[in-house]
């Protein structure tokens, strides 16, 4: 029986080969593989010999696959760093909480030395000990106690102080999310509107493109981002308020644009929060087929962000308006299924849902 012969890759083939493997580094995530496939794609190429542009490649490739081995190795020792930075860290918070056991277990002995059973139990043995652990700084035993104790001497004006400086503890541990519960329920106690805008500016800070964030009263989906800025959408688009109930023919006179940039704006960001939304210059089209803009802190989506960013705002259940106007008198466009449809809905509609947008700054 006769052996069956390989094929022999040729030359063209080999080029194209080379050519694939140069197109699927955009798939790649990491630069250390970025690197490995361009070296590949040059070394093809430069065994190619004087084929077409195989050798203007092969340099290129290589060149591109130093770039990336270079930015893997600085990464490498930024991540050693930072893990070292992070062990030490760690070790300076063991030592600390050591600390703290041993004061709070010297308090403890030092109480059960001093007080019955019986004391203990009661309400001034319960203050007393809530007020030895805010003493020692063990501020989540300390206001639980106080809050139970309720209106028991000052215990409640003791809970506030002592949850408060709860969540300023989770903050500076980054517990986020813990300090995030603490200053929504403390509301305007002291700062903690200022503190719950500072936290949640923690938050968005080390979000990414496509996640959702929670700010002010709603949750938001991050469009796009950069070092000083962000842009959002809100996640889940609102009900029973229409584009317009005024007879409006631009967005610039709409009843919509007057409701988000005033009550829903007040009522779903403090005073701390809205100093970190932008005034934005929003464009958009006109019945007549023009431009025209406005200056805006919330603002509908265009037809072409709507596009831009389908993969992100992929909750199809609801339709939304978008800002430009349709092709009739007194419509606006809409998204439907993640689709814009550009004929357009009378703007007097509420059965189509709002999902307002926009630029915060980071500082």
């Amino acid at each position: 029986m006769a052996t069956k012969k390989s094929a022999v890759e040729t030359t063209e083939e080999k080029y194209e080969r080379a050519k694939r493997l140069e197109v699927s580094v955009k798939s790649l995530l990491r630069d250390k593989e970025r690197g490995e496939i361009y070296q590949k794609a040059s070394d093809l190429y430069a065994s190619l010999g004087e084929y077409e542009d195989a050798q203007k490649r092969s340099e290129d490739c290589a060149k591109k696959a130093k770039e990336f081995r270079e930015k893997y190795k600085q990464q490498e020792k930024e991540r050693k760093q930072a893990e070292k930075e992070t062990k030490e860290e760690e070790n300076q918070d063991k030592k600390y909480l050591q600390r703290k056991i041993k004061l709070a277990l010297l308090a403890i002995i030092i109480l059960a030395m001093g007080c019955t059973a019986v004391f203990l139990k009661l309400k001034p043995g319960c203050y007393f000990r809530a007020d030895l652990f805010e003493r020692i700084g063990y501020y989540e035993k300390s206001y639980k106690m106080f809050h139970n104790l309720k209106d028991y001497k000052d215990s409640e004006d003791r809970y506030l102080e002592s949850y408060y400086k709860y969540g300023i503890g989770a903050k500076d541990a980054k517990e986020y999310e813990k300090a995030k519960t603490v200053f929504r329920k403390l509301e305007d106690y002291k700062d903690s509107e200022e503190q719950l805008t500072g936290v949640e500016m923690e938050m968005i800070k080390a979000s990414k493109v496509g996640d959702d964030v929670l700010f002010g009263e709603y949750r938001w989906m991050v469009l796009e981002k950069d070092d000083e800025k962000v842009f959002l959408a809100k996640m889940v688009p609102v009900n029973g308020v229409a584009y317009d109930s005024k007879d409006a023919e631009t967005w610039e006179n709409a009843s919509v644009r007057e409701y988000l940039n005033g009550e829903f704006l007040e009522e779903t960001f403090n005073d701390s929060a809205k100093k970190h939304i932008l005034k934005t210059t929003v464009e958009f089209s006109t019945e007549s087929d023009k431009t025209a803009t406005t200056e805006d802190e919330l603002f509908f989506l265009t037809a072409k962000q709507a596009e831009q960013y389908q993969e992100i705002l992929s909750n199809y259940l609801r339709d939304w308006w978008v800002l430009d106007s349709g092709k009739e008198a007194h419509t606006a466009q809409f998204v439907s299924r993640g689709v814009v449809m550009e004929y357009g809905y009378e703007k007097s509609n509420d059965n189509i849902f709002i999902r307002p947008a926009m630029w915060i700054t980071m500082k």
